[in-house]
């Protein structure tokens, strides 16, 4: 913990940056690499398959701005408290965050579920495509809030000092989907479902990777439900 306090409080800018940006921009190249690899496999299925991903595009550009809302508003506050050397407060923030995330989350595939197809329709969904882009959102559904998790923790975990964890559990799931996209899509031959199946177990692996940190209390924030702070 003193190393990484030191490496945001104390270090030159210039290293400071280097050390937290360079794991960032690694993980954000991978994230990029998947997405057109991603694309690239369920292509291959038919016209409608894009169509559907395409169509559920919107849904989930709302799944990341609620995890990047919790993740990026609670690591500016996170940075401004460990300079300060206010550690109870980061563990507040932190926690605060990250259940709030949940919550976020919770809500967010209840109505996804309810609304399902209204919804797909607003995006643009077509008879043809709706076939697909349910099978394809349904899924994803039911990870969203692990989804936002992961990128609220991701965020958060950049924030104090701990870049390179964060891009083990973005680059992680990113490889892993692109293993598992032609497997699920061909292999099994589930189609736009399958692609959607990928993603599910990816992210449920960055999640993982990404909360042990936390559970093994390798990370300066401690996330505990009594320190939920919501004044």
């Amino acid at each position: 913990m003193d190393k990484r306090t030191r490496l945001m409080g104390e270090a030159p800018i210039p290293k400071a940056v280097t050390k937290i940006a360079i794991p960032a921009i690694v993980g954000m190249l991978v994230m990029a690499i998947y997405n057109m690899v991603d694309t690239l496999f369920v292509s291959q299925i038919g016209t409608s398959a894009t169509g559907a991903v395409t169509v559920a595009f919107p849904l989930f550009m709302l799944v990341a701005a609620i995890g990047l809302m919790f993740g990026v508003g609670s690591g500016s506050f996170i940075s401004r408290m460990l300079g300060e050397k206010k550690f109870d407060e980061v563990s507040k923030a932190s926690s605060t965050a990250f259940y709030l995330t949940i919550a976020s989350g919770v809500i967010f595939t209840t109505l996804g579920v309810v609304f399902i197809d209204p919804l797909l329709k607003a995006f643009g969904a077509t008879d043809t495509i709706m076939i697909h882009a349910r099978d394809y959102v349904m899924v994803l559904l039911f990870v969203s809030t692990i989804q936002m998790c992961n990128m609220t923790m991701n965020n958060m975990l950049r924030s104090e000092g701990s870049a390179l964890i964060s891009m083990a559990g973005l680059a992680a799931g990113a490889l892993l989907n692109i293993a598992l996209d032609p497997i699920f899509i061909f292999v099994f031959d589930m189609g736009v479902a399958g692609a959607a199946v990928a993603t599910a177990i990816s992210q449920v692996v960055s999640f993982i990777i990404l909360i042990q940190y936390y559970i093994r209390h390798k990370s300066i924030a401690h996330i505990k439900i009594k320190l939920i702070t919501l004044i």
